[in-house]
C-alpha cells in the first residue's frame, strides 16, 4: 500500500517522522515496518527504524564534487534525535498526538482603505 499523506496508519507516521515518503524508492520496505510495529510496538518499531536508517548512512563515506558536498554525519546525529525522541515517547501515537488544523485567515475588507 502507498504512503497516504493523510497520515492514518501508524506505518504513514513512522515513514513521515524517519522522512522515508516515496513509494518510488522507500528506505525500509512496509512489510519492514508492519512486521516491527506488530512484533514491537509503535515507539519500538521508530526507535528500531531510526537505528537501521542511521546504520546504512553510516556506511556512505563523504564526498566532494565541485561546489557540491555531502557529510552523512549530518543525517545521522539527526536520526539519531529521532530514535531519541522515539524511545522516550515524545512520537508517541497513544490519541495524543493529532496533526494541527490548518486555519485561513479571511482577508480584510479593502473598500474603504485609503492610501493618503
Amino acid at each position: 500500500m502507498a504512503y497516504d499523506p493523510n497520515l492514518t496508519r501508524d506505518i504513514d507516521w513512522l515513514r513521515f517522522l524517519l522522512n522515508d515518503t516515496s513509494d518510488s524508492a522507500p528506505i525500509i520496505l512496509e512489510s519492514e515496518y508492519t512486521a516491527l510495529i506488530a512484533q514491537l510496538g509503535y515507539r519500538q518499531a521508530g526507535f528500531m527504524a531510526a537505528t537501521k536508517i542511521k546504520s546504512s548512512r553510516e556506511l556512505l563515506l563523504k564526498w566532494t564534487d565541485g561546489d557540491v558536498s555531502e557529510d552523512p554525519t549530518t543525517a545521522t546525529k539527526a536520526l539519531d534525535e529521532i530514535a531519541i525522541k522515539f524511545r522516550t515517547g515524545v512520537f508517541d501515537r497513544g490519541g495524543t498526538m493529532t496533526a494541527a488544523k490548518v486555519v485561513r485567515f479571511a482577508n480584510p475588507d479593502m473598500t474603504t482603505y485609503r492610501t493618503d
